[in-house]
């Protein structure tokens, strides 16, 4: 080749040597066997020849071979014992936030079911949670059946592919539990921006009742999603339901399942079941169950009224 100072031609000229090169190459593999019969085996031997360069663009993507849950695997990991749902009814009425409420419904609901605890002495284990009194206080009371009209002023984030997924994958199914789903989250993750708690979460080391029981579990296992994992025990429970193990990389919450594990805090706690319509009452129980008091209130109730008159005009959004 003559001397270019066009380096794009030199390296053409390589690449194009280098394929018609590698089609040459030759070889031989020689196996021997590891586990001989009764006759020991000559080495097994086998001939290669040419290298191939894939095409511009590279080499297709990996196959995804990540084992997914069962179907088992999926309803076990979604679903409480009547021990779990029994403690985490309990700790919500106790003012617990919903994650804590279902870690400590996990924790202690095993210990019943095992004949370790008794659920006569729940208020001896569970102590009402510690809130600022304006975070418990409930709004102002409501006409029996009042419907939430206005919206006031409020930015609509739009849900990404991962809460429409979600939604799908965990069974929230109609519009008007989108609607209730959807605005706990925005508010929750600040319009879907938060997906890691912002305190260390130091504050839950040695919390055996959210399943953190070894040391650090507090700062590994804090809250992570649009609405926070939190402890050990959600986490352990939560792996059932997706490919990855959140239990050994908790991080993968807030990379890959910041929507998943909100919508598998929603199955679980079985919230279908009262979040069928848009009265007053309804959004109070959604969102003390998802609070554990009514921070935030008004808030979620703008977020709420303004996804449900989109899905009211366009049932088929956000599926």
């Amino acid at each position: 080749m003559r001397p270019n100072d066009n380096s794009e031609i030199f390296i053409d000229a390589i690449i194009s040597q280098i394929q018609q090169h590698l089609t040459t190459v030759s070889g031989i593999y020689i196996t021997t066997a590891t586990y001989p019969p009764s006759v020991v085996p000559l080495p097994g031997i086998a001939k290669w020849t040419g290298y191939t360069i894939p095409p511009e663009g590279g080499a297709p993507p990996p196959v995804n071979e990540e084992e997914q849950p069962s179907s088992q695997d999926f309803e076990e990991a979604t679903t409480f014992t009547p021990e779990e749902e029994a403690v985490t009814n309990f700790a919500s009425e106790q003012g617990y936030s919903g994650m804590q409420a279902t870690g400590i419904g996990l924790t202690i609901g095993k210990l019943i079911k095992s004949g370790k605890a008794s659920l006569s002495n729940l208020s001896e284990m569970i102590k009402p949670a510690k809130r600022g009194s304006s975070d418990s206080k409930e709004p102002t009371p409501s006409v029996p059946g009042e419907k939430i009209t206005e919206c006031g002023d409020v930015k609509l984030p739009t849900p990404n592919a991962k809460l429409v997924e979600a939604m799908k994958l965990f069974g929230i199914d109609t519009p008007i539990r989108r609607a209730h789903f959807l605005a706990q989250c925005a508010h929750e993750s600040g319009g879907f921006k938060w997906v890691r708690e912002f305190a260390s979460g130091k504050a839950y080391e040695g919390r055996s009742d959210l399943g953190n029981t070894q040391k650090g579990d507090g700062v590994k296992y804090k809250g992570r999603g649009y609405i926070q994992l939190t402890g050990r025990a959600n986490y352990t429970k939560f792996k059932g339901s997706v490919s990855k193990d959140v239990v050994s990389e908790p991080i993968l919450v807030e990379e890959d399942y910041v929507a998943q594990s909100a919508a598998w805090f929603w199955k679980i706690n079985n919230f279908n079941s009262f979040s069928n319509d848009d009265s007053v009452e309804t959004l109070k129980k959604v969102t003390k169950r998802v609070n554990g008091g009514y921070n935030g209130y008004e808030d979620r109730k703008k977020y709420f009224c303004g996804y449900w008159k989109k899905l009211q005009e366009d049932p088929t959004l956000y599926t």
